[in-house]
């Protein structure tokens, strides 16, 4: 069997760092990772209220409140990791810190997946492991894409579990690493889309080597996830409906390393670039053959693949943290030559600062989306709430801040058991029902008139309206429709209101 801790050049560097080194490295890598979640109480992700609303409301479908509005309907979708993992967690723990708790756990299989395929790809310890963690913060993560997120590390590490079954064959291995395959489809398909491009492309680059047997044993664990696929009752759909323009591939490029300031996101990565380039002209830097080319092929099907598929935005995005990743992954450093060891210890250095950054911005957005929700405590249990944001989109530099007002108002789903507008219950993609859809079609958005929303069906179908960054044409709208029950910046919440 031929191996896969091949560098790319001749000479063969070794990874060359201590284990103390490393575990240091790593250590410091995974609290700058959590952080954030650790100082924030409500974390800025756009749609993570939604999914730990959604997880608590799974959880409780016994209370009378949810009962009457909330069925569940568990199938094998491909989309499942918060809904699995985050139900039980909900149950056993207070809700907003069993969210809190899954979000640790993002980085933390994201690290292990990396440590266990840096040891397969390189047979020791690698400093680009640590590195990898350089593109964890980036524009999917704010959105709150926590299925994907925990896609992408479980990917690494089913990944890492083909590459022992695939180094040391045995009908154990294969079982288990068909079984790990399985996991990844459900808890996010594109999991399961990546390992598939990592094994066929391992596979193809080891074909002249490896019999055509060998070859479909291997392939042979990804049949049962792809069966489920092909089995499952939810419908495929993978229409394109939305292709990127060159331009606008580039500008997606920006999406993985995208926080909260453009400037100190371009810096800090020409930064990150500039150690590993000194390395590499020192002679102190190599990386595994395979996974450069794998990551290759995910960045090309970056290029290749339409931004939109069946409603699901940012698709073509998807294949670059993964790719990212991965190329990093690839890297080891021979950390003798002292100008290669400052060069790597430097490119740590960036992942630590990118996770203080992050967590020093989440600790003033934090305060700021509390000081919103606290309106939501005179609501009554069991209310009826439709709430809507006013954002401006279009400004990317602020965008990032705004993103975790969105659904600031299904936190009233934990402790008023309240009925939230907007909660994703989608037939065949969550394990959640509503059993009377009341959303209004129209929303309310920077670029709507407040007379162009169905106000009637809203005020009809809710008792309270919870609106922020509310704008002078939406309040002049609502204030002589509604009673005002209190305020809390551009936040505002109302009751009784009539068209």
């Amino acid at each position: 069997m031929p191996s896969l801790r091949e560098g790319g050049s001749e000479s063969g560097v070794p990874p060359g760092v201590a284990p103390w080194l490393y575990a240091l490295a790593m250590g410091l890598t995974w609290l700058s990772l959590v952080l954030p979640v650790l100082v924030a109480r409500f974390p800025p992700l756009h749609d993570y209220p939604n999914h730990l609303a959604r997880t608590f409301i799974l959880g409780h479908l016994d209370d009378p409140s949810f009962a009457r509005h909330f069925t569940s309907a568990w199938l094998p979708y491909p989309n499942l990791a918060v809904d699995a993992l985050g139900t039980p967690l909900g149950i056993a723990l207070p809700p907003e810190l069993a969210g809190r708790l899954f979000l640790v756990l993002l980085p933390t299989l994201y690290l292990l997946g990396a440590h266990r395929i840096g040891r397969a790809l390189h047979g020791g310890l690698s400093l680009g492991v640590p590195l990898a963690s350089f593109v964890f913060f980036n524009t999917l993560y704010f959105y709150g894409f926590v299925n994907y997120v925990f896609g992408v590390g479980f990917f690494l590490l089913a990944w890492s579990f083909w590459l022992d079954a695939h180094q040391r064959p045995t009908t154990l291995r294969l079982v288990l690493t068909a079984l790990v395959a399985v996991v990844a489809y459900l808890a996010h398909k594109t999991a399961f889309a990546f390992l598939a491009v990592a094994v066929v492309t391992t596979l193809a680059l080891e074909g002249r080597r490896l019999g055509w047997r060998q070859v479909l044993v291997q392939l042979a664990v990804l049949v049962p996830a792809g069966l489920l696929d092909l089995l499952s009752p939810v419908p495929k759909v993978a229409i394109a409906t939305e292709w990127e323009s060159p331009l606008g591939k580039v500008k997606g490029l920006a999406s993985l390393i995208s926080t909260y300031s453009p400037l100190l996101d371009v810096a800090l990565t020409l930064l990150l670039l500039a150690a590993i380039v000194v390395a590499w002209r020192r002679r102190g830097l190599d990386a595994n053959r395979t996974g450069l080319v794998i990551a290759g092929v995910l960045a090309v099907l970056f290029v290749v693949f339409p931004t939109g598929v069946g409603g699901t935005w940012a698709a073509d995005r998807r294949f670059l943290v993964p790719a990212a990743a991965v190329a990093l992954i690839s890297l080891r450093f021979d950390m003798r030559p002292m100008a290669v060891k400052l060069a790597a210890l430097s490119a740590i250095g960036l992942v630590l600062l990118r996770g203080g950054i992050v967590a020093s911005e989440w600790v003033a957005l934090s305060d700021d989306i509390g000081r919103r929700v606290r309106l939501l405590e005179q609501v009554p249990p069991g209310a009826r709430i439709y709430g809507f944001a006013i954002l401006d989109k279009k400004n990317k530099a602020t965008w990032t801040r705004q993103m975790g007002l969105v659904y600031a108002h299904q936190y009233a789903a934990l402790d008023r058991k309240a009925f939230v507008s907007g909660l994703f219950a989608n037939l065949n993609q969550q394990p959640l029902r509503v059993r009377e859809d009341v959303e209004p079609k129209d929303e309310p958005a920077l670029d709507r008139a407040p007379e162009a929303v169905d106000w009637a069906a809203v005020f009809a179908s809710h008792e309270y309206v919870f609106a922020t960054k509310l704008d002078d044409r939406y309040a002049a709208f609502l204030g002589p429709r509604c009673q005002l029950l209190g305020s809390e910046g551009d936040a505002a919440l109302y009751k009784s209101c009539r068209p």
